[in-house]
This record gives structure tokens, C-alpha cells and sequence, in this order.
């Protein structure tokens, strides 16, 4: 059967139906019963690129001076000029821009430097908490006097070498925490002041006092080493909360070291020696007050013993309450502990820093939990007041 011109298919010639591209290879007569927009010799139909979806022009453009070279019956449509085909190197960019995997983020290593550094604070911390809560205070050097004690030579450790870290460029104080710094250094300013107008008054100190101002400075530096590295090394809720719990579970101990001193009259750990550390005191004593023995557990004294331990018990009380603490004696026995242990002190100081404590606990919490916090005040107070007949007289 005779193919009809401009409508059936030349030998040679591929079936459009069935090919992407379809292609004359030779010339062919055109008249003008074509149909528009079929140009003379070949027609040329855009292939999809399997990589990217947009039109391939390789076999078009080859072809593409070939047909314009062929001459055009009249009334022709005129050839369509074929687009550029893509360079390789504008067709390879987006490919290799995208193969490459994107860079690490400033932020996240500077994230994964400061915990580590908050790690490695908070190791230091936890020393510089066994030492000052669970080794006597009136074991010292002899050379230091009573301001050398372990806990204050090793917060002096910690300040040369956050000092030392600092001007090399290995540490950087957190963003966030200078407020501590800047009170830390009014009251070294303070303290400097009147160590300075001591040398400056009418009459000449006594070797005593200069002793004692000496003394003062050495604290002071204690002092600032601990607030700096505290302030400085802590920069995320977590290690705060690992720190704090660790010291509520110090305090706990020593709580239950004074409920057990109030009660026997005797202090374990009074006979165990650590060489190079000499006692500041050599007396056997208990203070005593409206007959009731007062115990220091492993404080100097049962108001320094106080102090620390109203301090703990709002955050004792913080981790009881905690959901991811599970078992009630991990949760209310470190509160037992140093809540007992604060009314045996026989220590006005702490009972208005308890009261202190309170006032500014109890608004925060739900009516609820109100009323059981102060149903267990009572029954607590009560039951101190029964194991210690005598506590609460003049």
C-alpha cells in the first residue's frame, strides 16, 4: 500500500507514535497540503532527559544545519532553529553541589567543646564538695591556720588553673554569667579596702590581727575560685542539676552524721587522722545549749553546720518532688535527713532561714501540695519534739 504524502510514514523514516525523536534521513517532497509546523525533510520532537526532565536537543542540533541547508517549497512554515544544547560543566553543577555533604556547623562543635568543659567543671566541683562537706573543717594545715583547710587549698588550685587556662585560650567563660563576677569583685574591692585601712590607722595592728587579715584574703581567693569556676564552667541546666544533686546528697550524709552525734554524743570521724592536717581544736567538748547538746558533724561550728544545711533543703526538697526520681527513699530521705538535723542544731539562725526558705517555697507550689508540705511540718515538729524533750525552751 502507497504511503499518502504528509500523512503516513517514508521509508527510513520511524513512526512518531512509537519514538521519542522521529527523524527523516534523506529528503522527501513537501507540498502544500503538509500539515503546519512539519518541516521539509524531518521533524524534530524534544526527548525528556531521564536525569533531569528537561528537553534533550543532542540528535536536533547535529541536524539542525543540514535542514536549514535543504531547500523549502513554497508556502512552507520556515525550520525551527534548534536551542543550545546545556554545557557539561552547567549540567554537572547542580549535581556535584548537591552530592557534597554540608560542612559541620560552627555551633554544634562549639556546643560539643563547652560540655565538655562543663564535664570536666563539674568533676572539679564534685572534689571541691567531698572536701569541704565530708572532711572535718578543723582539720587545716598547720601552716595556713585555720583558712587552710582542703577544701579552700583546692578551690586555690582551681582558681591558677582557670586563670592559667584563660590566658591561653583553652577556656571561656559561658555565655550569660558575669553577674556572679561582677559581684564577686565589689566584694573583693570591699574586703581590699579594709585590709588596706588596717596598715593605715593611728596605732600599729597587732601581730593578731594582721594574722587574722592575712587570713581573710586567703579566703578570699577561695572564694573567688570557686565563684568563678561555678559561674564560668556551668552552662547548661543539666550539669547545674547534677551538681546540686550531688550536693544535697553530701548534705544528707552529713545530716545524718549530726543526728547520730546529737544522739550518742560521739563523732566517728573525730578519730580518724589524716596525715599532714593537724586539728585547729583539741577539745572533746560539745557546745551546749538549755542542756541540749549541739553537734557540728563535720562543720567548726553548729551555726556553720545550720547554715549549710537550710541552704540544701530547698533544693532537697526541688529533687523530691522531681517525676524522673523514682523510690520514696531516693526521693524524701535526703530531705529527712537535713530537715531533722536543722532543729538539733539548737540554732536560732536556722530556724528564720528555714522560715526564709518557706516563705518563698510555698507560693510557688499548688494549693495541694501546700497543705501536705504543711501537714508534714507539723507532724515532723511534733515528732522532734518528743525525740527532744527539752528543745524549744529558753
Amino acid at each position: 500500500m502507497a504511503p499518502t504524502p504528509g500523512r503516513g510514514f517514508w521509508p527510513g523514516r520511524r513512526n512518531p507514535a512509537n519514538s521519542a525523536v522521529a527523524i527523516d534521513p534523506g529528503p522527501a517532497p513537501v507540498t502544500d497540503s503538509a500539515r503546519p509546523g512539519e518541516e521539509a525533510g524531518m521533524r524534530v520532537r524534544p526527548r525528556a532527559s531521564a536525569a533531569s526532565g528537561a528537553p534533550s536537543w543532542g540528535d536536533s542540533a547535529q541536524r539542525a544545519p543540514a535542514a536549514a541547508a535543504r531547500p523549502r517549497t513554497a508556502g512552507a512554515p520556515p525550520a525551527p532553529v534548534s536551542a543550545p544544547s546545556p554545557s557539561p560543566a552547567s549540567a554537572s553543577a547542580p549535581a556535584s553541589s548537591a552530592a557534597t555533604p554540608p560542612a559541620e556547623s560552627a555551633p554544634s562543635a562549639d556546643a560539643r567543646a563547652r560540655k565538655t568543659h562543663g564535664e570536666r567543671t563539674l568533676t572539679l566541683l564534685t572534689v571541691y564538695l567531698v572536701l569541704l562537706e565530708l572532711v572535718p573543717s578543723s582539720w587545716v594545715l598547720p601552716s595556713l591556720g585555720a583558712v587552710g583547710t582542703p577544701s579552700n587549698i583546692f578551690a586555690l588550685a582551681m582558681l591558677l588553673w582557670y586563670v592559667g587556662s584563660w590566658l591561653v585560650g583553652r577556656v571561656t567563660a559561658a555565655p550569660g554569667t558575669r553577674s556572679p563576677r561582677v559581684v564577686m569583685v565589689l566584694l573583693a574591692a570591699s574586703m581590699l579596702i579594709a585590709y588596706t585601712s588596717l596598715a593605715q590607722s593611728d596605732r600599729a595592728p597587732l601581730s593578731m590581727e594582721m594574722q587574722a587579715a592575712d587570713r581573710g584574703l586567703i579566703g578570699l581567693a577561695a572564694w573567688i575560685g570557686v565563684v568563678v569556676v561555678v559561674s564560668a564552667g556551668i552552662s547548661d541546666y543539666e550539669t547545674l542539676q547534677k551538681l546540686l544533686r550531688r550536693a544535697v546528697l553530701m548534705g544528707a550524709a552529713v545530716g545524718a552524721l549530726g543526728i547520730f552525734e546529737s544522739f550518742t554524743h560521739s563523732n566517728p570521724i573525730a578519730s580518724i587522722h589524716i596525715p599532714g592536717l593537724n586539728p585547729v581544736s583539741t577539745s572533746d567538748q560539745y557546745l551546749e545549749r538549755a542542756g541540749l547538746t549541739r553537734p557540728s558533724s563535720t562543720a567548726s561550728h553548729p551555726l556553720e553546720l545550720a547554715g549549710v544545711l537550710t541552704m540544701l533543703l530547698p533544693f532537697a526538697i526541688q529533687q523530691a518532688f522531681d517525676p524522673a526520681r523514682q523510690g520514696w527513699a531516693r526521693k524524701w530521705l535526703p530531705v529527712a535527713m537535713i530537715g531533722g538535723m536543722i532543729p538539733l542544731t539548737v540554732s536560732r539562725t536556722s530556724i528564720i532561714g528555714l522560715l526564709v526558705a518557706l516563705a518563698f517555697l510555698l507560693p510557688t507550689w499548688k494549693p495541694a501540695r501546700r497543705r501536705g508540705a504543711l501537714g508534714v511540718m507539723v507532724i515532723g515538729a511534733v515528732g522532734v519534739k518528743v525525740a527532744v524533750p527539752g528543745l524549744g525552751q529558753p
